[in-house]
C-alpha cells in the first residue's frame, strides 16, 4: 500500500517483523499506474500496443505548467552523476529534463518545496525509473525490476522528456495562474515542447483566448486541460438534483483549440492492487438492518479480518475525532468520527489510545472520495480504519457491526465504464463538446515529491490530463518517424504534425463508455444512452491503437478556400453482417475571435450523417457502411485536418474523378498570419506583478496591466 511506498521511497526504517513483506508491498507500489498506461493504449490493463511497436516518446517533449517538479525523484533524476537543474536556463545532457523555470527567480527545484501536484502529472506522463538491485535490508535501495526493456515504473511516454514550468510559490500550493498564459507557453515552446499539460483551473474571462491564441500561432502545439472537480459542485449547493452539476468545465479549458480531459471511475486492476477491495459492514440499528460499503485507510493493515458484534461508539476526542484522549476501557468498540479538522492520523491514533478495535470515518462529502491518507506515512497507526458515505455514516452511533466483508459487487460507482462524479461536466458555447475525451483517473498510484521513490494516489480529471498528454506524445513520435503516414489532400504536410491533427486522433481513438455517472453524488442515477457525444465523458475514453491501422487515414488540408476531396470505394462484400461504421473526424485550429468555419459535405451510398450547425472546430462523425462510393469534401480557409477510418477492403482513389491527390512531401512548421483585433487586444493580462508588454498595433504602444489570479490544482 502507499504507507509502505513512501517509506521507502524517504529512506525510513521498515520495522524488522515486516522486512519479510517488504518486496511483496513493493512491487504492489508501482500497480497503480502500470495499469492505467497500458489502458489508454489498448482497453485493456494489460496490453501496451504502442509500446509493443516501440513508440515510447522518444524524440518529444512535454512541457507542463503546474506547481513545479521534484527532478531528484527517481522517475527523472540523472541517476550518475546527480545534478542539480538551476531554473530559467536551458538544461543540456540530463535524462528527462530539458527545462525548468518560474516567474519568480527562484534557482532550484527545491526553492518552493512545492512541486508534489507537477512532480506527479509529470511522472503520469514520462516518468521511466531506471533498473538498479533491490537489498531487502537496505530499503531505500530500492528501484523497480524491468519490464519491456525500460523500468517497470513507467508513465505513458516514458522515453520522451520534460519542459516545466511552476505556477506555485506559496506554502499551501495556491497557483498563481496568470490571466494570459503566452509567456509561459512560448518558454516551454522555445524549450522543445510540443504537447502542453495544463492540470489546474485558473486565471480569468481571457485566459481560454491566450490558450486558443496560443494554439493559433503555433500550429503544432497540442494543448490539453483538465476539465476540472466541479462536477458535484451546484449539486452539492442546491442539495436538489434538478439542474445541477452542468456547465461546470473549469477555466481556462473551455477554450476551443485546446483538447479538454474528462475523469473516468478506477481501473480493476488498479483498484486491486492498491489494496482496495469492496468492502461491506453488515450494520444492525434499532431501525433494522442494512449493508454499508467502505473504504480501507492506506495506514490501515491488509489483508482486512472481519470482526463481529463490535458496538460503534462516539471517537472520546469528539465529533471529528480531534481531541485529547486518555486510556479507556471500552476494549472492542468501533470508535466514529467526522472527516475533517485534524489529519486521519490524530484521529486513529486517539482510537488507539482509547482501545478501539476499529475506527470509522464519516465522509464530509457524498460519496467515498478518496483514500485515507497520513501526512507522515507512520506506521504505528495500525488500527484498522475504515472511511464510509455521509448518508451511511449517518445514525450509525449504537449500532452493531459486522465485517467488514470483501464482496464480489463492486462499489456502485466503481467501474472503468462509469464516469467520476467530481469531474467537469459540459456544456461550453458555440456548440462546442466539452470534455473532448476521457481518461483513468482515480486510485492511480503517482511519483510523490520531496522522496527518491515516493507514490501517492491521485484522483481528479488532472490525472486523465497527464496520460492523454503521455498520449499525445506518443502519437506525435508515431507521425514522425514515419510509422504512420500524413498524407496533404493536394499539398505537402507540415514537417511537425499539426496540433489540430493530434487532438482529432485523440477524440477519433475515444470508446463510448456504456455505464453512467451520479449525477448528484447521492441517488440520482445517469446512464449513458446511444448518442455519439454527450457532456459527461464527451466523445468517450481515449484508445490510442484504434488509429494504428492501415485503414485509418490521416490527412491535412491547405485551407486555402478550395474544395478537398477525398474518395473510397467499398466493395460489396456478401455474407458480411453489419459491418463496422466509417469514421470520420474533422479538426483545425481557428482564430480566437474571428473564426474561419469549415464546410464539409459527405457523398455517401446511403443517408449522409447530420452534421451540426454552426459546425466546431473539432467533431466526428459515424457513417453507415455499405457497398458504393464515398466522397468526403471539405472546404475551409483554415488549415485542418482529417481523420478516417474506412473498411479495410476499400479502394482510395488518389487523383482520379475530382478526388484529390494524396502527398507526402513536407513542409516546414508554417505559423499562422495574425492579425491582432482590437476586440481581441482588449485589456490583455500579462503573467506576473506589474509591468509593460509592448504591443505595436497602428503605431501605438499600449500599457497592459498584469495580475496575478489564484488558481487551483484538479
Amino acid at each position: 500500500s502507499y504507507s509502505f511506498c513512501t517509506l521507502l521511497g524517504e529512506r525510513r526504517e521498515v520495522n524488522t517483523p515486516m522486512k519479510s513483506t517488504v518486496l511483496a508491498l513493493l512491487l504492489t507500489c508501482v500497480e497503480g499506474l502500470k495499469y492505467a498506461v497500458p489502458f489508454i493504449q489498448s482497453g485493456a490493463e494489460d496490453t501496451s500496443s504502442l509500446h509493443e511497436v516501440g513508440i515510447m516518446g522518444e524524440g518529444e517533449v512535454v512541457g507542463v505548467i503546474d506547481t513545479g517538479l521534484d527532478n531528484f525523484h527517481a522517475a527523472f533524476d540523472d541517476v550518475v552523476p546527480r545534478r542539480e537543474i538551476l531554473n530559467n536556463k536551458a538544461v543540456i545532457g540530463h535524462r528527462k529534463v530539458v527545462f525548468m523555470g518560474n516567474p519568480w527567480g527562484y534557482a532550484y527545484h527545491n526553492d518552493t518545496r512545492l512541486n508534489s501536484h507537477g512532480t506527479s502529472m509529470a511522472g503520469a506522463a514520462v516518468a521511466d525509473i531506471p533498473l538498479t538491485p533491490f537489498n531487502i535490508e537496505n530499503p531505500s535501495s530500492f528501484r523497480v525490476p524491468p519490464i519491456d526493456g525500460h523500468g517497470y515504473y513507467h508513465g505513458v511516454a516514458p522515453k520522451a522528456k520534460l519542459a516545466v514550468w511552476s505556477v506555485s510559490r506559496t506554502f499551501n500550493q495556491s497557483l498563481e495562474i496568470p490571466m494570459d498564459l503566452t509567456s509561459p507557453l512560448k518558454r516551454l515552446y522555445d524549450a522543445g515542447a510540443r504537447v502542453f499539460i495544463m492540470a489546474f483551473c485558473g486565471g480569468g474571462v481571457k485566459t481560454p483566448r491566450s490558450l486558443d491564441m496560443f494554439a493559433y500561432t503555433h500550429p503544432d502545439a497540442v494543448l490539453i486541460g483538465a476539465a476540472g472537480n466541479n462536477g458535484l459542485k451546484r449539486c452539492q449547493s442546491t442539495n436538489q438534483a434538478s439542474g445541477c452539476g452542468d456547465g461546470n468545465i473549469c477555466n481556462p479549458h473551455t477554450a476551443k483549440n485546446a483538447l479538454t480531459a474528462g475523469g473516468m471511475e478506477p481501473l480493476e486492476g488498479a483498484r486491486k492492487a492498491l489494496g482496495y477491495p469492496t468492502l461491506q459492514f453488515e450494520v444492525s440499528c434499532k431501525s433494522g438492518m442494512r449493508k454499508v460499503y467502505a473504504h480501507r485507510a492506506q495506514f490501515a493493515p491488509y489483508p482486512v479480518n472481519a470482526e463481529y458484534g463490535i458496538v460503534v461508539k462516539k471517537h472520546p476526542g469528539g465529533k471529528h475525532g480531534c481531541g485529547d484522549v486518555t486510556a479507556s476501557d471500552n476494549d472492542g468498540v468501533a470508535y466514529i468520527a467526522s472527516r475533517g479538522e485534524c489529519f486521519f492520523s490524530v484521529k486513529a491514533e486517539g482510537a488507539q489510545k482509547g482501545k478501539a478495535k476499529m475506527l470509522i470515518v464519516t465522509n464530509n462529502q457524498p460519496l467515498i472520495d478518496g483514500p485515507m491518507e497520513v501526512p507522515d506515512d507512520d506506521l504505528s497507526h495500525y488500527l484498522p480504519s475504515f472511511m464510509v458515505t455521509q448518508e451511511d455514516g449517518k445514525n450509525l452511533e449504537g449500532c452493531t457491526l459486522n465485517g467488514p466483508f470483501e464482496t464480489p459487487y463492486p462499489y456502485p460507482y466503481w467501474s472503468p465504464e462509469n464516469i467520476l462524479p467530481i469531474s467537469g461536466r459540459g456544456s461550453v458555447s458555440g456548440n462546442r463538446v466539452k470534455p473532448d475525451v476521457v481518461a483513468p483517473a482515480d486510485m492511480v498510484l503517482l511519483p510523490k515529491a520531496n522522496s527518491t521513490h515516493g507514490f501517492i494516489p491521485h484522483t481528479g480529471s488532472s490525472v486523465a490530463t497527464a496520460l492523454i498528454g503521455g498520449g499525445a506524445a506518443l502519437f506525435r513520435q508515431l507521425i514522425t518517424t514515419g510509422k504512420k503516414p500524413v498524407f496533404g489532400l493536394g499539398v505537402g504536410v507540415m514537417e511537425s504534425p499539426r496540433g489540430s491533427l493530434i487532438r482529432g486522433m485523440m477524440v477519433h481513438s475515444a470508446v463510448r463508455l456504456k455505464g453512467g455517472v451520479n449525477y448528484d453524488g447521492v441517488e440520482k442515477w445517469v446512464g449513458f444512452g446511444e448518442e455519439a457525444v454527450d457532456r459527461f465523458q464527451g466523445w468517450g475514453r481515449v484508445q490510442l491503437d484504434k488509429v494504428l491501422g492501415s485503414n485509418v487515414v490521416l490527412l491535412e488540408g491547405a485551407g486555402d478556400g478550395k474544395p478537398a476531396k477525398f474518395c473510397f470505394d467499398v466493395p460489396d462484400a456478401p455474407g458480411t453482417h453489419h459491418p463496422p461504421p466509417i469514421d470520420v473526424t474533422l479538426s483545425w485550429t481557428e482564430h480566437p475571435v474571428t473564426p474561419s468555419p469549415a464546410l464539409i459535405a459527405f457523398t455517401t451510398p446511403s443517408k449522409p450523417p447530420t452534421t451540426p450547425h454552426p459546425l466546431p472546430n473539432l467533431y466526428r462523425w459515424a457513417l453507415q457502411s455499405t457497398p458504393g462510393r464515398y466522397e468526403i469534401t471539405v472546404t475551409s480557409s483554415t488549415p485542418f485536418s482529417l481523420i478516417v477510418t474506412h473498411p479495410s477492403s476499400a479502394q482510395v482513389r488518389n487523383g482520379t474523378d475530382g478526388c484529390a491527390v494524396l502527398m507526402t512531401s513536407s513542409l516546414p512548421p508554417q505559423p499562422m498570419p495574425v492579425v491582432v483585433s482590437e476586440e481581441y487586444l482588449g485589456r490583455r493580462h500579462g503573467i506576473f506583478g506589474f509591468g509593460f508588454v509592448a504591443v505595436v498595433l497602428l503605431g501605438v504602444l499600449r500599457r497592459r496591466e498584469r495580475r496575478k489570479v489564484d488558481g487551483k490544482r484538479n
